[in-house]
């Protein structure tokens, strides 16, 4: 059904690509990160708000083909439909059935409950090809409104001591589900917390879509930095070391990524603090997610391809490595 070339992974008898890597003329798109996102398509088919956040980062000459989860399309000799994968806003996996056989292209996803997006739904399918990113053993992650209560006592540190707290997270997917955890566990943090001009162009179009994130105030647009003592003020992992953060006085800073789990991340950060908090699956959500399916057979690409194929052999299911070349959004894990 699928087969990798240089442009990514093809699917002849519907001749479309999905999230390809170089341009094509219709590409399917898991979800919008760039990494999944990349300009010069012809065509960009995805589940509706998928396309409205391809469309910021892309400009409005993309031309977008929105769909509602589970409309089927037909591509040739190909059914195609959008499915809820739990990664952010839009994310999907990308089922595709031919005489009869069934293929499911995961895209990112998660299983932990996450405020700003629909969870990801369980799909049979004969082949299933499954992200890897946090494919091994040790990725286990702690409960999310755990570490919002974690993230909450360093930020009224913080507080007492009179800083500016940076908490560092990827603009897309991983702030929206963070202000939400935070309000939600202490609601009066909605009139502390402080984004970067790149969080608040996506948390409009999430309120488009009927997530309930606030209008928050948007640092140097709305609130002077040096007035930023006493907020949090929440910026993507890329602002970590630039000159408008770099001029704050008395400042403290986290990164929150699944990454955070490793030792010496936070030291090679030069961040003071850590939160485990990820998009992705960790060890037992891609065990779990890949075990729903019942496919008899996996195919595993993007991250710890090698080890999470290995180990779906021993315990006797069919599986290889599909290494694709995705990369270069690793701080918004």
């Amino acid at each position: 059904m699928l087969s990798l070339r240089p442009e990514g992974l093809y699917c002849e008898k519907g001749d479309f690509y999905i999230d390809p890597m170089q341009p094509v003329a219709t590409a399917l798109l898991t979800h919008a990160h760039g990494d999944h996102c990349r300009p010069g398509m012809g065509v960009y088919v995805g589940q509706k708000a998928t396309c409205d956040l391809a469309a910021i980062r892309l400009g409005e000459a993309a031309m977008m083909r929105p769909v509602e989860y589970e409309q089927e399309l037909r591509f040739g000799a190909v059914t195609v439909s959008f499915h809820p994968a739990g990664h952010i806003l839009g994310s999907s996996q990308i089922r595709l059935s031919c005489d009869g056989e069934v293929w499911v292209v995961s895209g990112d996803y998660k299983l932990q409950t996450d405020p700003s997006c629909l969870p990801m739904q369980a799909l049979a399918c004969d082949t299933f090809i499954t992200e890897a990113t946090f494919g091994l053993p040790v990725f286990n992650w702690p409960e999310t409104g755990l570490v919002a209560n974690e993230i909450i006592s360093w930020y009224e540190k913080g507080l007492s001591e009179n800083a500016t707290n940076l908490l560092f997270a990827y603009s897309l997917g991983k702030s929206q589900r963070l202000i939400m955890e935070l309000i939600k566990a202490k609601p009066s943090l909605a009139n502390s917390i402080v984004v970067h001009r790149s969080c608040a162009a996506l948390n409009h179009i999430y309120r488009c879509h009927g997530i309930d994130i606030p209008d928050l105030p948007v640092a140097e647009d709305d609130i002077a930095l040096k007035d930023c003592v006493g907020r949090l003020i929440i910026s993507p992992p890329t602002t970590e070391g630039a000159r408008w953060t770099r001029g704050l006085k008395n400042k403290t800073s986290a990164l929150a990524s699944g990454w955070m789990m490793m030792r010496g991340t936070k030291r090679r950060r030069l961040v003071d603090r850590g939160f485990v908090v990820s998009d992705h699956a960790d060890w037992p959500g891609l065990l779990n997610a890949i075990t729903r399916t019942n496919a008899s057979r996996v195919l595993v690409t993007h991250g710890y391809e090698d080890s999470l194929s290995r180990y779906l052999n021993e315990i006797g299911v069919s599986s290889s490595e599909l290494r694709m070349n995705y990369g270069g959004e690793d701080d918004g894990v």
